[in-house]
């Protein structure tokens, strides 16, 4: 997580922000028990869920059957007391310095109010589907990217995952007073990952999340 930051277990039902289930003649997904990230100030909060699911004989390679996991985070956060954020996002992490992500996705539009996104597990059999959504205006840019990303900062010993990172956001543009927002902004990311191996791995990961803003006033109360 990114300092200042606070991680707790969290339960999905209890957001505004849901990852959801889909399947299709497979019963060997596994959900575990959601993390949620909170950055809060004095002039701004943000929360961040992440939930992560596998998948057991995935898919039947040359190579013998593989591991899957897909982590799903969903959040977003807001400003107050003329503080605009102009950046609010969330990265996801597999701890692995080798490749193993084999898909990535992420909202980049909003529609009805939300931000949303889907990905598949890559199966030799049936469908499993994991959708994200969170509450957010449409205002600016939703998107995301893989790797180190300039305006989200994870911890320096994390760098080294960064070709299995995953990263959600919203981003304006900040060189005039009226740019950035007060409301609520975030976005979807999805990781999917393969490990060699048909059975269980105990697999080691993490979520950071990063809000950029500026003072859209004369004077600002201090502390952000």
């Amino acid at each position: 997580m990114s300092a200042g930051a606070e991680v707790s277990p969290g339960v999905a039902s209890a957001a505004r922000y849901t990852c959801i289930v889909e399947t299709r003649k497979n019963r060997n997904l596994v959900g575990y028990k959601p993390l949620t990230v909170h950055n809060g100030g004095r002039s701004h909060s943000m929360t961040w869920l992440l939930s992560p699911y596998s998948v057991k004989h995935a898919r039947f390679l040359a190579s013998g059957p593989t591991f899957q996991v897909e982590m799903c985070l969903v959040g977003s956060g807001h400003s107050w007391n003329y503080w605009h954020q102009w950046f609010d996002g969330g990265a996801i992490v597999l701890k692995y310095t080798r490749a193993l992500m084999i898909g990535s996705k992420w909202g980049t539009k909003v529609v009805n109010g939300s931000a949303n996104a889907t990905l598949n597990f890559q199966l030799s059999k049936g469908v499993a589907s994991i959708g994200g959504s969170t509450q957010v205006k449409d205002y600016a840019t939703h998107s995301g990217d893989t790797g180190g990303d300039p305006n989200l900062a994870v911890p320096k010993a994390w760098q080294k995952y960064d070709i299995n990172r995953v990263n959600a956001f919203y981003v304006s543009s900040h060189d005039l007073f009226f740019q950035g927002t007060g409301s609520s902004e975030g976005n979807v990311g999805h990781a999917l990952y393969e490990f060699d191996t048909g059975g269980t791995v105990n697999f080691k990961y993490g979520a950071a999340v990063q809000v950029r803003a500026f003072c859209a006033e004369a004077s600002c109360p201090a502390g952000f």
